[in-house]
């Protein structure tokens, strides 16, 4: 058979190669002769454009002798000899190129072209003796030169007519002959290709016949090879493993995939082997785990269930491999097994498991609660916090249920509070339609009947479901409230450090002028007797930088740049005092009445304490202004002040005031904290304007009044505010718009009554001897501290540089008693001073003096070595008294 399909198929390729070489040798052959015929038209078209090229030259040599030569008969211009003799030269040697030679050959069968041309040179020969000679060229010879070429224009011209049409009709003959044998050669060029395809045509014919029955008898047997190769390629390329068995239940066909996923059987697997056989061999050879004795039983029953094959199951081998197998009995008998690995899909569906259960304990503990609506708007998932928030019970249906039946629901439950429910369900469905247009993202809060305020966000999902998450914003809400508050807080605290920084700045030069005036006023009415006219307006200089030094005090006070200490002081005694004072100052119409008026006593400064009650006092007074009323005073011992404090929101904390609450009609705000729990209540009550919440807010801040510019500086509540901070005492403050004020400060009380001394001071003897070094930059100060140690006795050197009085002690360090040093100098400051002068003679007494220190606490002093740390201004006892003490020794005592 194979040998019967070679003799066909050379014996139709040899016909094919024969019916191929004449064809190929036609078409050569007709190729040449178009190319042959291509390249005589060539020619001919070649041979025209000399012609023409030739006869043009020589009209045109002939135009440009007689440009040159006509110019000089009209004299317009001189003759350019050189020029017409090349010309003429040029315009004569084109001729005999038309008389002779291969190029013209053309050219001279025009009528009459030979006969003109050799005239024309008849011509140039007569003329040329005439232009021989440039001497013997007159006018009258280049004339009649002139004339003589003249003449020869008119047969030239005609010579050039007669040439182009003997040209036009020569080459239009040519090209017709050569059309014509053109047009013969393509019509048997197509003629023949025309018979070839004929040919062609009835020699396929002739195969197609002769090996149509050997096709027919072939086809049906070649089908059924190809059905075969394909069925076993298939079987033989698939993932899963293919198994057939026999009528017998032997191995009849199966493919390599079937050996992988059954190892341990590979080694025996063949076409023969029956099923039983195959599982006998597995579980000998360790792919199937079963017990010896329980082998032969689990074969028979497996056998017994292969030769019925039901429903697809899946089976796990013996390294943790799992298949899932599919059997088939066919219509003939036979079984066809498929046997898939789905080890991965198992790994997968697991993890899957673990990750869903991973997701729902995840959205089970964010705080958020969630609920997930597919692209069908039915929700599918959702997480505990969902139901909690919303108070559902968990048995709510909500699985598959849609978005607007969910909201339904809601509405009926009174979840959103007033309107109809088919309301409710209309806005909602609006925000999240609205939300999913919008950038698929949307937000809104609502108030739930608990009060509880939810935020609600709306996320798309890709395939067109969404998210809704519920944040339960209450605390966050409240906490934006407080911050708020704080901030407000924050800013008024930054303008009481603003104007503290201001208030130390000036306190330190102010001081230093202060103490020069009060100094020298002190040493002026030292010097002046009694009757001297001068000594009144010395003391009323001395009475007014006492009071420009209180409104300093006064200053720091409100800023807390100053460190005081704190003494017990008989509170009630004090208050009767400042009363006594006040109602001298307060207009008669403004009657002052006490409440409660327990013995009470504290821990603090009676100055200050003093100067709380007074501003208080006179604020109460300005709000009542000149109409009738009353300030109304209490003094209340409290063992625990806890509940004597507001309840509201704006309880007392630490250092910050509250903010402002509305209790009964009337607005509350608090600042400080309770320090123990022993406390004495001091209340100042008016029945002036009050305030309004928004001056409340301000009251305490430097330079706030609601005054005109004369009614006040602002500073009062300022000072009590510093004042009772540093104290640490608690202040409420109760009021409201045309219902009066009330004020209520709770001061840490002392155990006991206060002593009547609580520090010894030794005065100046008038009769000291120590030698003592002061430095100070302020040269007024320097000379008025100088001047009082002087009067008292003492040897002073004084020293403005603190480089310069260093220098000194290091000099004799053993002859020096005190030194006196400013803090606040350049180069060196106080510290730098004590510390080098301790160095160099650890026992040196030294004394500090300041006019403001927020760094320098005299505690901080001491550590360094100082023995006394004095504010300034210092007046001159002051001075005295504190020298005096350190060098006797008693000052630490005292002050310790």
């Amino acid at each position: 058979m194979e040998r019967d399909d070679e003799v066909m198929r050379g014996t139709a390729a040899r016909r094919y190669w024969a019916f191929g070489a004449v064809l190929f040798t036609f078409i050569i052959v007709i190729f040449l002769s178009f190319q042959a015929l291509f390249d005589q038209k060539r020619i001919i078209e070649q041979d025209s454009r000399v012609n023409l090229w030739f006869l043009a030259q020589t009209e045109i040599e002939y135009l440009k002798l007689m440009e040159v030569l006509t110019p000089s008969i009209t004299k317009d211009q001189d003759l350019d000899y050189d020029r017409l003799v090349e010309q003429f030269e040029l315009f004569w040697s084109r001729l005999p190129i038309l008389l002779s030679g291969t190029q013209s050959e053309r050219l001279r069968a025009v009528p009459g072209l030979t006969k003109t041309v050799g005239d024309f040179v008849l011509t140039l020969e007569e003329l040329e003796p005439y232009l021989a000679d440039r001497d013997k060229l007159t006018p009258e010879r280049l004339s009649e030169v002139h004339q003589r070429l003249d003449a020869l224009r008119s047969p030239l011209h005609e010579l050039m007519q007669r040439g182009v049409t003997f040209d036009y009709v020569s080459t239009s003959g040519d090209r017709r002959r050569q059309e014509y044998v053109y047009y013969q050669l393509l019509s048997l060029f197509i003629g023949t290709m025309l018979g070839g395809l004929l040919l062609l045509f009835m020699l396929y014919r002739e195969i197609v016949r002769a090996n149509r029955a050997y096709v027919v008898a072939r086809k049906a047997e070649r089908e059924a090879s190809i059905a075969k190769g394909q069925l076993v390629d298939a079987i033989a390329s698939i993932s899963e493993g293919f198994v057939l068995y026999d009528e017998e239940d032997r191995v009849a066909l199966f493919n390599d995939r079937y050996k992988e996923l059954h190892p341990p059987i590979a080694p025996i697997m063949r076409v023969g082997i029956s099923f039983e056989d195959m599982l006998r061999e597995a579980v000998q050879r360790g792919g199937i785990k079963i017990a010896s004795d329980k082998a032969e039983s689990w074969i028979a029953e497996v056998v017994a269930q292969h030769l019925n094959p039901g429903a697809p199951f899946e089976s796990r081998l013996a390294d943790g491999r799992w298949l899932r197998i599919s059997e088939r009995r066919m219509s003939n008998g036979r079984i066809v097994g498929i046997h898939t690995d789905i080890t991965e899909l198992k790994q997968r569906e697991a993890e899957l498991t673990q990750k869903t259960a991973l997701l729902q304990a995840t959205l089970d503990n964010i705080a958020q609660g969630v609920c997930v609506f597919d692209a069908e708007h039915r929700a599918i998932t959702w997480n505990e916090r969902f139901f909690n928030l919303l108070e559902l019970p968990p048995d709510f249906p909500l699985m598959g249920v849609t978005y607007p039946e969910f909201v339904r629901r809601l509405a009926e439950r009174g979840e959103f509070g007033e309107g109809t429910v088919d309301e409710a369900v209309a806005s909602h469905l609006r925000f999240v339609e609205h939300a999913l247009a919008e950038g698929g993202s949307g937000r809104m809060e609502r108030r739930r009947p608990d009060g509880r305020v939810i935020e609600i966000t709306v996320n798309a999902m890709p395939d067109g479901g969404f998210i809704k998450t519920y944040t339960d914003v209450t605390e966050r809400i409240r906490a934006e409230a407080e911050r708020a508050n704080l901030l407000d807080q924050f800013y008024a605290s930054q303008k009481m450090q603003a104007v503290g920084t201001l208030a130390g700045g000036i306190a330190h030069d102010f001081n230093n002028i202060l103490g020069s005036i009060l100094g020298y006023s002190h040493l002026a009415l030292e010097d002046l007797p009694q009757d001297h006219p001068a000594r009144e307006s010395v003391e009323q200089v001395a009475t007014a930088g006492a009071r420009a030094r209180n409104l300093v005090q006064q200053i720091l006070d409100f800023s807390r740049r100053t460190e005081t200490p704190f003494l017990p002081v008989n509170l009630t005694a004090l208050v009767d005092e400042a009363l006594v004072l006040m109602r001298s100052t307060i207009p008669v119409t403004i009657a002052i009445e006490k409440d409660r008026w327990d013995e009470a006593h504290v821990y603090g400064s009676a100055t200050q304490i003093h100067q709380v009650i007074l501003n208080l006092c006179v604020n109460a007074a300005q709000a009542i202004g000149d109409r009738p009323g009353t300030i109304r005073l209490g003094l209340e011992l409290l063992e625990d002040a806890a509940p004597q404090l507001p309840t509201h929101a704006g309880r007392l904390a630490d250092q910050a005031w509250s903010r402002i609450e509305e209790v009964d009609g009337r607005y509350r705000m608090s600042f400080g904290s309770l320090a123990g729990r022993r406390h004495v209540k001091l209340t100042v009550s008016d029945t002036g304007s009050g305030m309004s919440p928004t001056v409340m807010a301000r009251m305490f801040e430097p330079f706030f009044t609601t005054k005109d510019i004369k009614g006040g500086t602002g500073l009062g509540l300022a000072a009590v505010q510093g004042i009772l901070q540093q104290h640490r005492a608690a202040i409420v403050v109760d009021s409201a718009p045309g219902a009066g004020t009330r004020f209520e400060i709770y001061l840490p009380a002392a155990e006991g009554a206060a002593p009547a001394d609580a520090v010894s001071v030794t005065e100046p003897s008038g009769q000291a001897s120590e030698r003592i070094l002061v430095i100070d930059d302020d040269r007024t100060l320097l000379e008025m501290t100088r001047t009082t140690l002087e009067r008292q006795g003492y040897r002073v050197t004084a020293a403005r540089d603190p480089t310069d009085g260093v220098r000194a002690f290091a000099a004799t360090p053993d002859e020096w008693d005190l030194v006196i040093t400013d803090r606040t100098m350049p180069r060196m400051n106080g510290e730098d001073v004590a510390r080098e002068i301790l160095r160099i003679r650890p026992d040196t007494p030294v004394i500090m003096c300041t006019g403001f220190s927020d760094a320098v606490t005299e505690a901080k002093a001491r550590s360094i070595g100082i023995r006394a740390f004095l504010m300034k201004p210092i007046v001159g006892k002051e001075l005295l008294s504190t020298v005096r003490g350190v060098l006797d020794g008693t000052h630490r005592q005292a002050a310790e």
